[in-house]
């Protein structure tokens, strides 16, 4: 009777645990997805999961996406998911009229988001049961609280993207090690869930290409359960074997279209993401940001947990090492897969705060133990500690959703454009200088866009503009501005917009031609009008944040000429 309701309060508790996380990830959900002004999706990477998603066809057979700079199994949840709201008729069809197909693309994007939410808020309970079984329940729901509460976590389970996904089934691996370490277990068991949590890391594999290091946990828990004569390491390649058949139902066509999933070494397909990428970095985000371990630590994990929870992860992180002789084993594996993969991380160049996703569940899982380790300075300082970290992790987490539920700035300046670009009453087009074609950073003056892989001329946009702009493109090439201002068929622009995806970088390592290029701007223009979201009473210290932190809030500035 008492083991039938310790299993009930666990479930009960579990599940108000995922609602609260759900709730969370589900403000805002909208953000940024295809509208009549804008025809494409605020995030850059949902431009190319929305293609791969569209190009499948469950009905004739085609289950190919002809993408792999990530694998396919989320693609798959997310075609999945599209479906069964089609069939549902909660999702509208792809309309005959091209101007009516942002309706179709907005609602594929949206299906995808609420696979990622539901995938990230079912990470926190597992985070519950992981932390539970080795500080408590109450070490369980502190750690679960945190996970729910994570900035980063937040903001990423919003996005049709791989991160979050990948997180959960990784989270799902560890809590499978968890199991098969628990006290008193037969061989059978032990093993049954060490062949599971392989199983689950081929998942996460087929999520995204580097959670393969997840297979490190339960490999570790092979090894000390062997030590233990608990098991037997003959299992181990077992453990890998059944890794490779769940990444291949996960990924099937990494077999069946080979030469299209190994791509090329220029911007496509696995050999890409995995050998070139890290690398070449990523433009001048990352240039000149020093040691990789060091910049992850000190600039994006802050941003992914708050600064105080980070701490907390760290001090637990020190006392399951100096206490690895009495601490829970299941500690140990996570430690050891948070090593791994972290060490992993640094070496290389492109340096996203959303790499970090991973590390997240374990890290606020030694974050409570760290909390946990307060007990013998009395219950009283614990108790504070926990509420500590929950205050601030809670506003963080409203930091980050003031920019999902507040107007972006991108539609803010479209806006004052619209009402403040031509004010003669004329019908002729007011003309607008850019560094370069607008993207999903820039203003939706136009519907469209203009990513590298498909470049509308300048004519073109001005056409699907209908004909209220010019657009101007000038790069960053301060004589390009004056060049411009003597031909008589090409006057300065009335405006100029800049949005600081395309100078902030330029900005922070002190870019000669950019510097040229801005005293040229300000000699010719006044800044008009700024625009970026600022939520009321800031946690401190996140003026400056990580690129990721950027999609969602843009600093768009609006030049007009003297």
């Amino acid at each position: 009777m008492l083991k039938k309701t310790l299993s009930t309060n666990k479930f009960v508790l579990s599940a108000a645990l995922f609602l609260l996380a759900l709730a969370l990830r589900i403000i805002g959900l909208n953000w940024g997805l295809p509208t009549q002004t804008h025809w494409y999706s605020y995030h850059p990477d949902e431009a190319q999961m929305l293609s791969a998603i569209v190009s499948l066809d469950f009905f004739t057979g085609d289950f190919n996406p002809n993408f792999f700079n990530y694998p396919s199994l989320y693609i798959y949840l997310a075609a999945f998911a599209h479906l069964v709201a089609s069939g549902l008729g909660m999702a509208r069809p792809i309309a005959a009229d091209p101007t009516q197909t942002w309706m179709f693309t907005h609602d594929v994007l949206l299906c995808a988001r609420v696979v990622t939410a539901l995938l990230g808020a079912a990470t926190v309970p597992l985070v519950f049961l992981i932390a539970r079984q080795i500080g408590g329940w109450k070490t369980g729901v502190l750690a679960a609280l945190l996970l729910a509460l994570a900035p980063g976590h937040i903001q990423h389970s919003h996005f049709a993207t791989v991160d979050v996904p990948a997180t959960f089934f990784i989270t799902l691996c560890l809590w499978l090690t968890t199991r098969a370490l628990a006290e008193n277990a037969e061989q059978k068991w032990i093993t049954k869930q060490l062949l599971w949590a392989a199983f689950v890391a081929g998942l996460a594999t087929a999520t995204k290409y580097n959670a393969i290091l997840v297979l490190v946990a339960p490999l570790a828990a092979c090894f000390f359960l062997s030590r233990r004569k608990l098991v037997s390491l003959a299992i181990a390649p077992a453990i890998v074997g059944i890794a490779i058949i769940a990444f291949l139902i996960g990924c099937p066509f990494s077999i069946l279209d080979f030469s299209t999933f190994w791509g090329n070494r220029e911007n496509s397909g696995v050999a890409y993401e995995l050998l070139v990428h890290p690398r070449r970095g990523h433009g001048d985000v990352f240039t000149n940001t020093g040691n990789g371990w060091i910049y992850h630590l000190t600039f994006n994990a802050p941003f992914l947990l708050t600064i105080p929870v980070l701490l907390a992860a760290l001090f637990g992180i020190g006392s399951t090492l100096r206490a690895r002789k009495t601490i829970h084993c299941t500690a140990i594996v996570s430690l050891v897969w948070c090593g791994f993969y972290f060490l992993a991380l640094g070496f290389s160049q492109v340096r996203f705060l959303r790499y970090l996703i991973p590390l997240a569940p374990a890290l606020c899982v030694f974050a409570a133990c760290g909390v946990l380790v307060l007990q013998r300075f009395g219950s009283t300082i614990k108790c504070a500690a926990g509420v500590l970290l929950l205050v601030v992790a809670a506003w963080g987490t409203r930091d980050v959703l003031y920019d999902f539920i507040s107007d972006d700035p991108r539609n803010q300046a479209a806006q004052w454009m619209a009402s403040n670009a031509n004010t003669s009453g004329t019908s002729t087009p007011a003309t607008v200088g850019m560094i370069g074609a607008p993207w999903y950073y820039s203003p939706p003056l136009s519907p469209v866009d203009s990513p590298p892989y498909r470049r509308l001329s300048e004519s073109q946009l001005s056409q699907f503009s209908g004909g209220k702009y010019t657009f101007v493109f000038t790069g960053i090439d301060a004589a390009k501005l004056q060049i411009i201002k003597t031909e008589d068929r090409i006057p300065l622009p009335q405006w100029f917009i800049l949005s600081d995806f395309e100078w902030r970088e330029k900005a922070r390592l002190q870019d000669a031609e950019y510097q040229k290029f801005r005293a040229a701007l300000e000699q010719e223009y006044s800044l008009a009008q700024r625009f970026k979201n600022a939520p009321p009473l800031a946690l401190p210290g996140r003026e400056f944040a990580p690129h990721d932190f950027l999609y969602t809030n843009p600093e768009i500035r609006i030049y007009k000429r003297k």
